[in-house]
């Protein structure tokens, strides 16, 4: 967990978003277990759910990077400067709203395959992880937007010089250093192995469920 919130600080460039950030990720936990109880009424929550909750983490991470690449690339399309309107968002909502959802459906799908198996654990776990993606993404497009204009219109300016003042992800927009090359290299191969993780994970819930 620790490595995580790290790569999301060191991708976002900004300790406050990387903590409100993360919080967002665990609340997805939080969300789906309220579903999961108060609404689906499952009176059954085996410690394997637990062990799911890693794997959502890391998926939820992966959302919050594609946000910020899509933001990213907005600014490029700006001229590099980093400021926050409607028409900014809603682009960046566009992108990486559409491409975390398709992912965040298809590994929901895995996932809630397995709620047709025998064993109960495995069904529980399965209904719980598709929960927690689903709810994962719901926030990605509600708290995260809602995160970024509180920071730029109120965090930002408070920071003063701090090192913290930058907006997410912006200060990879100045920076051409080798070592910053090799560190956004490192980034994507991190996202294509939570690809690749993913992929992983549906061919084995849909394996579990097929039983």
């Amino acid at each position: 967990i620790i490595i995580i919130f790290l790569t999301i600080y060191a991708f976002a460039g900004s300790l406050f978003f990387a903590i409100f950030a993360f919080i967002q990720v665990l609340l997805s936990l939080v969300f789906a277990y309220g579903v999961y109880v108060g609404i689906l009424n499952f009176p059954f929550f085996p410690f394997l759910n637990l062990t799911g909750v890693y794997i959502c983490i890391g998926i939820g991470a992966d959302d919050i990077f594609v946000f910020l690449s899509a933001y990213d690339e907005e600014v490029r399309k700006r001229g590099g400067v980093p400021t926050l309107d409607g028409p900014l968002m809603a682009a960046v909502l566009r992108d990486a709203g559409s491409a975390t959802l398709v992912t965040s459906l298809t590994t929901a799908g895995a996932f809630l395959a397995s709620s047709g198996s025998s064993i109960p654990s495995i069904a529980c776990f399965g209904v719980y992880c598709g929960l927690v993606v689903l709810c994962d993404w719901l926030l990605m497009v509600t708290y995260v937007p809602a995160l970024a204009a509180i920071y730029t219109n109120y965090v930002r300016d408070a920071c003063g010089g701090s090192r913290f003042e930058c907006w997410p992800g912006s200060w990879r927009l100045d920076m051409t250093r080798p070592e910053v090359a090799a560190m956004k290299a490192q980034l994507n191969a991190v996202q294509a192995e939570m690809a690749e993780m993913r992929q992983l994970l549906g061919k084995v819930a849909s394996a579990v469920g097929a039983r």
